[in-house]
């Protein structure tokens, strides 16, 4: 189920499980100064992509995987869905935990994996162990700190490999240094000082509003990226201009043969039909490069 918006709202005021990876510097989505910028409001959160509201449609499903169990996993019993706890002793961490066990409170993370891209199944190992991502991994810490509890259950669907569970357990260590982590970044929130030693990502500084007018003078650095940029831009006009006249150049060597035989590939023009859509539908010739 996915966060309502008075648990969004919520989040603004703590760092959430799916934020300590960030500061942490494990996920593979962001870095901690996009977090930083987007809790002080310099951007705006990014709004859920195409694989993150499948997710969400998919949790359910998801969870009752968890529950019931299938011929491979024993079922985890009844569970009580989207649980917001905060964490013990102060800390500036909460998180929403996708579901806890009722008969013990032990906390169930959902996750649906390559959906877009099947090879991030990769990263996930033998089930019923607790080989997963490292992210995935804190963000299971998150949740036991949170819950106070020393087992969490993550309940994934990975693309071509079916239905899965893991099992983690607590690390008291790496939750400390979690806490002690959060702390110094909520702290850096806080009076609006930038992590130290942290870098934005190219997306978030694409969305970051720009002060108008504001100009500022160009580093060495930024002499040299801008060097690079357009050093770049000019081979890759003269790489497309040099592939387009090679291509011209093997088509018009054909003559009048529909294709080429390279031995193990074909070469071959081919009639292929463009549908209406928002031009009007033809049939063109295409160039094509095919194994035999």
């Amino acid at each position: 189920m996915p966060i309502t918006e008075e648990q969004r709202n919520a989040r603004l005021a703590t760092l959430g499980s799916s934020d300590l990876p960030v500061v942490l510097a494990v996920s593979p989505w962001k870095k901690p100064m996009d977090l930083y910028l987007e809790r002080i409001g310099d951007v705006e959160p990014e709004p859920p992509n195409q694989a993150m509201s499948l997710g969400n449609r998919l949790e359910a499903a998801v969870l009752d995987f968890a529950e019931q169990g299938d011929e491979d996993y024993r079922g985890l019993g009844p569970l009580t869905r989207n649980v917001n706890l905060k964490a013990p002793n102060g800390a500036p961490i909460a998180a929403n935990i996708d579901a806890t066990v009722d008969e013990t409170g032990n906390p169930v993370e959902a996750k649906t994996v390559g959906m877009r891209n099947y090879r991030m199944t990769e990263a996930w190992g033998e089930p019923l162990t607790d080989e997963i991502p490292d992210d995935v991994f804190v963000q299971c810490q998150t949740h036991l700190l949170c819950a106070e509890r020393d087992t969490c259950y993550v309940a994934a669907f990975l693309a071509g490999r079916g239905m899965h569970r893991y099992e983690v357990q607590r690390d008291d260590e790496l939750i400390e240094m979690m806490i002690e982590a959060a702390r110094a970044f909520w702290e850096c929130i806080q009076t609006r000082t930038p992590p130290p030693d942290v870098e934005t990502s190219p997306e978030i500084a694409r969305r970051r509003p720009r002060v108008e007018g504001k100009v500022v003078e160009a580093t060495p650095e930024q002499v040299a990226q801008l060097e690079s940029w357009q050093r770049l831009q000019k081979e890759s006009t003269a790489a497309e201009k040099a592939k387009k006249a090679a291509l011209n150049d093997l088509i018009v060597s054909m003559g009048d043969a529909q294709g080429i035989d390279f031995g193990e590939k074909l070469f071959v023009m081919c009639r292929e039909d463009r549908k209406a859509y928002t031009v009007e539908a033809k049939t063109i010739v295409m160039p094509r490069l095919r194994k035999k």
